[in-house]
């Protein structure tokens, strides 16, 4: 019975991961597929895909990113600290964006800015990481996530089908450059 729980919590967190894949079996040719393999090694393992089809849609990359979150709303102040700002009843609320250990955005009450002084000292985009703690200490929030990104340049987006037999689901297969950059079931 102590088990019970165990493989419970094991079968709710399947199906978060049957979704995005980074590798594949391909029954076919009993071979397996990895993300960053080329479209020749793809076709040893797995064979011809059953549809092969060219995207126009722009390729995003994931970027993680760290958001630090500063929440005093509801009280009449903005901030402690060096000083302080009445704001009346309503508050402030400061988010920062950061990635690569560097400011990549930030938002004051919602609106988008491109550097803020809310905390005392100024920061703007293209700040380091350290500037934001040291002007405003240590956040009410910290959020780690990721956004897509367009890639720059003229990337070649090509979308492959694979299902390997009637009563399997389809595995979709997208290259980016000739390279697979993502397996999803």
């Amino acid at each position: 019975m102590k088990q019970a729980p165990l493989i419970l919590l094991i079968l709710m967190m399947l199906p978060l991961s049957v979704f995005a894949l980074d590798s594949y079996y391909c029954p076919g040719n009993h071979k397996y597929i990895n993300t960053g393999m080329t479209q020749d090694e793809v076709i040893n393992a797995c064979g011809q895909p059953i549809k092969k089809e060219q995207s126009n849609q722009p390729v995003t990359e994931k970027v993680p990113v760290t958001q630090l979150i500063y929440n005093n709303q509801g009280t009449g102040e903005a901030f402690y600290g060096v000083w302080s700002v009445p704001t009346g009843y309503g508050g402030a609320r400061l988010e920062v964006d950061i990635i690569n250990n560097k400011v990549a955005s930030a938002r004051i009450n919602g609106s988008s800015t491109n550097a803020f002084s809310i905390c005392g000292s100024s920061v703007e985009v293209g700040s380091p990481v350290a500037a934001v703690y040291n002007t405003c200490g240590n956040p009410s929030l910290v959020n780690k996530t990721y956004i897509n990104r367009i890639l720059p340049g003229d990337n070649k987006t090509e979308i492959w089908t694979y299902q390997a037999d009637q009563y399997q689901p389809s595995v979709t297969l997208t290259f980016v450059n000739g390279r697979l950059q993502s397996i999803v079931k």
